[in-house]
């Protein structure tokens, strides 16, 4: 399991997603950051049957204070996540081009908050779960969706979707 809760954002003509640390130089972001297609390439490597990649993080270039670079002239870059390993689960906190938001009181994101309840047995409770003690990527999503989604836009009127991508391809449930 790897963890990872900060900024990420696009750069560059292509929209390439980076993991930026919090002691990045927005304008010298492609020097100063990790891109996500290495991340995901390095991990690859690990000996491992499975990985699974929690990311608190948006790749949109935004936050809750506005844009990461201060000195931006209203161009945005969409960002382009790349393909994930076969062996990867991806459990993100928002799609693209989604801001990652945050508790009014900005004790934790909401993504976190409701990703914590539910894996620890929210989610496998009705209308959820089936109440097996366990709490399948199924029942997250679902768990997510309802919660996390619904505080984003009561709190800031935004749309934020947890994203989940198991072995390259995005789970997606019916409401």
């Amino acid at each position: 399991y790897v963890y990872y809760a900060g900024h990420g954002a696009p750069a560059g003509v292509k929209g390439t997603t980076y993991l930026v640390p919090s002691d990045a130089d927005s304008e010298t972001v492609q020097l100063t950051v990790y891109p996500l297609k290495q991340f995901y390439k390095n991990l690859g490597k690990v000996p491992a049957t499975s990985i699974t990649v929690i990311l608190e993080a948006c790749f949109s270039g935004q936050s809750q204070k506005g844009y990461l670079s201060s000195r931006t002239s209203g161009i945005r870059v969409s960002p382009v996540i790349p393909k994930t390993p076969k062996k990867m689960t991806v459990i993100s906190a928002g799609t693209a081009n989604q801001v990652a938001t945050w508790e009014k009181n900005s004790s934790q994101s909401l993504f976190t908050k409701y990703f914590l309840k539910a894996m620890s047995g929210e989610g496998d409770k009705k209308p959820y779960g089936n109440k097996d003690g366990k709490v399948s990527l199924k029942e997250l999503k679902k768990y997510l969706d309802d919660s996390m989604t619904y505080y984003a836009r009561r709190y800031y009127g935004r749309t934020q979707t947890a994203q989940i991508v198991v072995n390259g391809k995005e789970l997606r449930i019916g409401k």
